[in-house]
C-alpha cells in the first residue's frame, strides 16, 4: 500500500498485523510467521518464515524449535533444557 501524495510505503501497525494473524491462527490452528531477528541463524535467518502449529506442552523436547508469547511478543527459540512447572 502506498500513500498517493508522496509515494512512501505505509506501514501497517504491528498490533493490527498481530491481531489479524491471531484471528487466522485461532481458526486454522496453524500459521506462517516471518522472523524479525537473526537469533536463530544460521538455521533460520531474519526474514525466513516458520510454520506455527499448536502442540501440547508435554510434547516439547530438547532440540525442538518453539514459538511462545513473552510480554505480548512472539518469540522463537530452540529448547535447550526442560524444567518442571510447580
Amino acid at each position: 500500500m502506498t500513500n498517493s501524495t508522496d509515494n512512501n510505503p505505509q506501514r501497517i501497525p504491528q498490533k493490527l498485523v498481530t491481531e489479524a494473524w491471531l484471528r487466522n491462527y485461532e481458526i486454522k490452528k496453524t500459521g506462517w510467521l516471518r522472523l524479525l531477528s537473526g537469533s536463530m541463524a544460521p538455521l533460520i535467518n531474519t526474514g525466513d518464515q516458520v510454520l506455527i502449529e499448536k502442540i501440547v506442552p508435554a510434547d516439547i523436547g530438547i532440540g525442538d524449535i518453539i514459538t511462545f508469547w513473552r510480554n505480548d511478543i512472539l518469540i522463537t527459540h530452540r529448547v535447550i533444557r526442560l524444567r518442571q512447572r510447580q
